[in-house]
């Protein structure tokens, strides 16, 4: 007689390990990094699917622009993948340099910034069509005395 000592472990959905929830822009859905998978929990309707995209590694943070069309997504690894949420199609990956912390949209979407160690990065954000070269930097941030764990933009974007 073989024995299997089996458990049963989250019957009622899926495990947070880490990063951010993030809320939709109308406030009707949340996103949860799983793994190296984003699940999509719809909070009106009471539903939850995942999305079909992977990052390479466990996902340590992410962000979503304020009319919910692009998200980025970035692993343990410093992958970042660029995802247009509507149509759940990957538009974009890239690879930073340094371990990003934090990233965050500008308020009106044109530009993104990241965290890694003392310094910030700000990006414009890409197209949401392919591009040869969609990743252009815009500007780093030094002089921070203290590790950088997070950002938020002035309403006007400044």
């Amino acid at each position: 007689m073989v024995r299997f000592n089996y458990k049963f472990e989250r019957l009622s959905g899926t495990v947070f390990a880490n990063g951010n929830l993030l809320y939709t822009a109308d406030g009707n859905s949340i996103l949860s990094p799983v793994g190296n998978r984003v699940s999509h929990f719809d909070l009106a309707s009471n539903t939850s699917r995942t999305l079909e995209f992977e990052c390479r590694a466990d996902i340590t943070c992410m962000a979503i622009t304020g009319d919910n069309r692009l998200l980025i997504c970035v692993d343990a690894t410093n992958h970042a993948v660029l995802v247009n949420f509507t149509l759940g199609i990957v538009l974009h990956r890239f690879s930073f340099k340094k371990k990003v912390r934090t990233i965050v949209f500008s308020p009106d979407d044109s530009h993104f910034a990241i965290s890694y160690g003392k310094h910030i990065q700000v990006w414009q954000t890409p197209a949401l069509r392919r591009e040869f070269a969609p990743f252009v930097l815009h500007r780093t941030y030094t002089g921070q005395t203290d590790d950088v764990v997070m950002i938020r933009w002035s309403p006007d974007g400044r």
